[in-house]
């Protein structure tokens, strides 16, 4: 078995996911998800239960308070090996870990899963998945258009200035770049800073959407961001 120790929001959770099951299924072993870290109080909590993932799942109060006090989950008696990512670029040793090892690390490249993209595509599928009466809403208007997703990510970016936060300049110019392309284009916005994008993206072929079943569950603005024809994108997972 190949132990994940899951950290961060929807995107992250993703990659780690997607390292996790290309070096699980390399050795033809079962996957396990860690969700010890969610026992931390942040904003985060598990989003991946919405796929149809078959994998394991385990969470640890000793593993939290192991992490919380010394910055690890303290299992190394518990694996045959644990793997902690190096700084970028891809640490690709981890998927030389053996079976039975736990693997630690954002793993944010698809170079970790090149090799199984064709299943970590199958697994982040959105057939079949429900959504409610709100995002269904949305689904129609977008379909209505040559729709543009404009995924915004501000909130926790603002207080780290090494990860450069995009400008209005560089938004700008991608609107009208496809502005300049599109017969009929309408630019759906997508962020967690919504009022930012209200002031910024006032123009009459943009739409901010700020919807209720999207703070319960970040999946659903992922959902509808994958059914727009064309994207404009952050320097973000997600």
């Amino acid at each position: 078995m190949i132990t994940v120790f899951l950290q961060g929001g929807l995107g992250n959770q993703m990659f780690q996911y997607a390292t996790g099951r290309c070096l699980a299924n390399k050795l033809n072993t079962e996957l396990c998800l860690d969700l010890s870290w969610y026992h931390y109080p942040v904003k985060r909590k598990y989003e991946l239960g919405r796929f149809k993932l078959d994998v394991r799942l385990t969470r640890s109060t000793l593993t939290f308070l192991s992490f919380l006090v010394t910055g690890s989950p303290g299992m190394e008696r518990r694996y045959a090996h644990v793997h902690r990512e190096n700084a970028p670029p891809a640490d690709l040793d981890v998927l030389s870990s053996p079976d039975g090892s736990m693997i630690i690390g954002t793993y944010a490249s698809e170079k970790y899963f090149k090799e199984a993209e064709a299943l970590v595509r199958e697994s982040f599928s959105f057939n079949g998945i429900e959504v409610g009466t709100e995002t269904s809403a949305a689904l129609s208007e977008i379909s209505r258009f040559d729709s543009v997703s404009v995924h915004v990510r501000r909130g926790d970016y603002l207080n780290i200035p090494k990860l450069n936060v995009c400008s209005k300049i560089y938004f700008a110019r991608g609107v009208e770049y496809l502005r300049e392309r599109l017969r009929n284009p309408r630019f759906f916005i997508f962020s967690d800073d919504p009022a930012w994008c209200r002031e910024t993206f006032a123009a009459s072929d943009c739409v901010v959407m700020d919807m209720k079943e999207s703070k319960s569950s970040p999946l659903n603005d992922m959902f509808l961001m994958s059914r727009c024809a064309h994207s404009i994108l952050s320097n973000s997972s997600y």
